[in-house]
């Protein structure tokens, strides 16, 4: 008799409210999954289809993973904080998005300093 497979996850919201507290603790423990019902205080019932795909497009526009944004996030303190500045990016819906776009500016100056 085969035994099913069962995929384990965890309740995202449950990790904290961002979602770099989520994909953090995720990968901590080593899971795949990740399922989530609020990100940054709002249902993702309430968002509309645009702002969850923003997210998606966005990293892919920038080059990154969310293993790429976290590792940098980890090494930049200062972009923990919650007063931390994020500009926005014209033409850009969602604090994620455009945080997202703010660490690969930052990575782009960084890199260019260095070269």
């Amino acid at each position: 008799m085969t035994l099913p497979r069962l995929a384990l996850s965890v309740i995202g919201d449950e990790i904290g409210p961002s979602l770099e507290e989520m994909i953090s603790c995720a990968h901590e423990h080593g899971l795949k999954r990740l399922d989530m019902r609020t990100v940054g205080g709002r249902n993702l019932l309430g968002m509309t289809k645009d702002e969850i795909i923003n997210i998606s497009r966005t990293l892919e526009k920038a080059g990154l993973t969310l293993d790429a944004c976290r590792s940098y996030v980890d090494a930049h303190s200062e972009m923990k904080r919650p007063m931390y500045h994020v500009p926005h990016s014209k033409g850009v819906v969602g604090s994620a998005a455009n945080f997202v776009l703010h660490i690969a500016d930052r990575m782009k100056q960084e890199k260019a300093t260095v070269n």
